[in-house]
């Protein structure tokens, strides 16, 4: 499910940004796939107040508003600047500046801008209700609210939608409609959805993949986060928190509190690596094609099939189309073992589901991306869950 979709403006023309859960990514219309270099935080485009981990939609203006993008988020808005390429001053404002009827004064699910003959128009949805903002007159269009329904959309986008944007290039007179994991596609010219629809959002090259990553990478900081300053104040901690501790440090690098002291430091600098990865996670990123992971020699299992993730350590993480099969958190353990790879060479290698696992000695377990991210894990949950390829569907 999408947050909000958003056409670039000026010298983003081309690009369509797709918001989830404080993430996006970015998708380029001429090379149909998703940007590299994605996803990134929501905060990049420094949003006022809470808007950073809560966006309803996005839309750029028209008319006396052209070269600004619009962020809605519950009863308020702010401003973007495209030329400027930062928020305008004084934001956010009260939704009620735009006099949207009711219930649109409460909040906009989703918005996008009317082509063809449509131009100059802003289509805001809610629910199974839209209406038609006019740039021109600064106001909403008389007789609307309007069902849904007279859009014509299949089953169960007549219900609502997460999230619309206009095509470029040769997909400029198209609308796209996304819902869940898939999206219609409206003819403008014709004023009527094309027939075929719905689609998996699969279709849109990466872009369902990388807003899983974003999703998966703040999970995995989170399972960090859990760690805090145990493994350096190991004399400090409580005797039931020290109890956690020392079974999560036997299971996962065969070490206990007393025997920690020659490997603690690799272990802290390794998840401190880590941490500055997954916070910004993109800057390693890139989504690869069947076709791509082929190219990459080593990136397909005996089958040839590609592997959900893998990496080129200090160069790229990847993530395949595979990747989205995976449920949340074992996504987001592939995510954090991936970035133990990015950080370091990581010779030893056991999976948390294989025998090998139990038997690594210490100097080798602290070098094994499996057991960062279960140890991880076992800390935040408070057992030893081993979330991961053994899991996959959860």
């Amino acid at each position: 499910m999408l947050d909000a979709m958003l056409a670039g403006e000026g010298r983003y023309k081309g690009k369509a940004y797709a918001f989830r859960n404080g993430s996006y990514a970015r998708f380029d219309w001429a090379k149909d796939r998703c940007d590299d270099a994605y996803p990134a935080a929501v905060a990049a485009w420094q949003l006022p107040g809470g808007m950073v981990s809560r966006i309803d939609d996005a839309v750029s203006g028209r008319a006396a508003y052209e070269g600004k993008a619009y962020f809605f988020a519950g009863s308020e808005y702010a401003r973007y600047d495209w030329t400027a390429d930062r928020m305008d001053p004084g934001y956010p404002q009260p939704l009620a500046a735009w006099k949207l009827p009711h219930p649109f004064d409460l909040g906009i699910g989703t918005a996008v801008n009317g082509r063809g003959a449509y131009e100059g128009k802003a289509y805001f949805f809610r629910g199974d209700q839209y209406v038609r903002y006019d740039w021109s007159r600064d106001g909403v269009d008389p007789g609307y609210p309007a069902q849904l329904s007279l859009w014509k959309l299949p089953a169960p986008f007549h219900l609502g939608i997460d999230g619309a944007i206009n095509g470029e290039a040769a997909y400029a007179d198209k609308l796209y409609l996304f819902k869940g994991d898939q999206y219609v596609r409206y003819d403008w010219n014709a004023d009527s959805p094309d027939p075929g629809y719905p689609q998996p959002i699969s279709q849109w090259t990466g872009l369902e993949e990388l807003l899983d990553v974003g999703d998966a990478a703040a999970l995995a900081l989170r399972w960090i986060g859990a760690i805090g300053s145990r493994l350096t104040s190991i004399a400090s901690l409580s005797p039931e928190d020290l109890a956690l501790v020392d079974d999560a440090l036997t299971t996962h690098f065969h070490v206990d509190a007393t025997t920690l002291a020659p490997y603690v430091a690799t272990i802290v600098d390794t998840f401190g690596n880590v941490s500055s990865t997954l916070t910004d996670i993109g800057r390693a990123m890139r989504f690869r094609t069947a076709t791509d992971a082929r190219n990459d020699r080593g990136a397909m299992d005996p089958t040839g099939v590609p592997y959900p993730m893998y990496t080129f350590a200090g160069s790229s993480i990847n993530a395949t189309r595979t990747f989205a099969g995976f449920g949340p958190k074992c996504q987001a353990a592939m995510v954090l073992h991936e970035c133990v790879h990015y950080v370091g060479s990581n010779p030893d290698h056991a999976y948390e589901h294989q025998p090998a696992y139990s038997a690594l000695p210490p100097d080798k377990a602290v070098h094994n991306p499996s057991s960062y991210t279960c140890f991880a894990q076992h800390l935040f949950y408070g057992a030893d869950e081993r979330y991961g390829a053994g899991r996959p569907s959860e």
